[in-house]
């Protein structure tokens, strides 16, 4: 069986409808922290196109994830990527091993077995530089890139089907990840999401904040004897802190006075609301791409 790793993208959308004729499945790791709309595209590709979805999660997001490893994720370090979609899709199609969360939808268009042959990727000529690490990481299995040499217009696409393209698309992001809170984004990426979406900017940098104060605390905690009751009392203050929609402020009372400053983008984001506010414009290129992370490529 064919499996279209379906990220909710219009690229992944593309390559659906390129083989949709020999009934692939449509494979969705879901981080949990997704846009709302990108949930309505998903399920209407799958009605639209006639093909089966598959919709596996480990049971975090990657604030939980963050909560759990004691580390908030940056640039260099995006495990939200790795642990919640990469290694859930390697332990289920190299291994079998079904994740905590597994949701069918359309599963009558399912046909065959479900044992898995040829793994496609949205991945066009523009990430051609990614193909190499991809398929290295997913051998034995035949890994294809039909959009490195088949374009596609994705605004036809979606008049074809008659799908609205995802909102994030609309608010003109490049991509229909996490609703816009991607570790490694860039400066242009923030200065975008705090122009199209406050609410969400907002929230990101006070997760930051209590976030860098409780790692920070954990570390320099470790280090001391006795502390370990404190250690997991806090961590289960901040995951009661995260599933309350950040409402909970937790009590991380050993904590205040200590000089703990953020390892991820915490400076950045409160200096793209300062110059936002004083009408200061930003440097879009280089380091402050609006880019994301790159699934599936640094994963073994």
């Amino acid at each position: 069986m064919k499996v279209v790793f379906f990220s909710g993208g219009l690229a992944s959308f593309a390559v659906s409808h390129s083989i949709k004729d020999e009934k692939p499945l449509l494979y969705f790791t879901d981080t949990l922290w997704e846009d709302e709309d990108l949930y309505r595209f998903i399920y209407e590709v799958s009605d639209k196109l006639k093909l089966p979805l598959l919709i596996h999660s480990m049971g975090l997001d990657p604030v939980e994830l963050m909560i759990k490893q004691h580390i908030v994720f940056n640039s260099r370090m995006g495990n939200c990527s790795t642990y919640l979609k990469m290694k859930v899709a390697s332990d289920y199609i190299k291994k079998g091993k079904v994740p905590l969360v597994e949701k069918w939808y359309n599963k009558q268009y399912l046909q065959g077995e479900l044992k898995f042959d040829d793994l496609y990727f949205g991945i066009g000529y523009d990430e051609f530089h990614r193909v190499g690490a991809i398929k290295h990481n997913w051998k034995p299995f035949n890994a294809k890139f039909p959009l490195v040499e088949n374009m596609f217009d994705y605004d036809e696409l979606l008049k074809l089907y008659d799908i609205r393209k995802p909102d994030m698309y609309i608010k003109g992001f490049v991509h229909n990840n996490c609703k816009g809170r991607c570790v490694k984004a860039g400066k242009g990426h923030f200065k975008l999401l705090y122009n199209e979406d406050r609410e969400t900017f907002e929230e990101i940098k006070m997760i930051e904040h209590y976030l860098s104060i409780y790692v920070g605390a954990y570390h320099w905690l470790k280090q001391e004897e006795g502390t370990e009751h404190f250690i997991e009392y806090n961590q289960s203050e901040m995951l009661k802190w995260h599933k309350s929609k950040y409402e909970y402020k937790p009590d991380l009372h050993y904590a205040w006075g200590q000089n703990f400053n953020s390892i991820l983008k915490n400076q950045q984001i409160k200096q793209i609301g300062k110059a936002q506010d004083k009408k200061i414009t930003l440097d879009l290129f280089g380091n402050d791409d609006i880019g994301g992370c790159g699934c599936f490529v640094d994963y073994d």
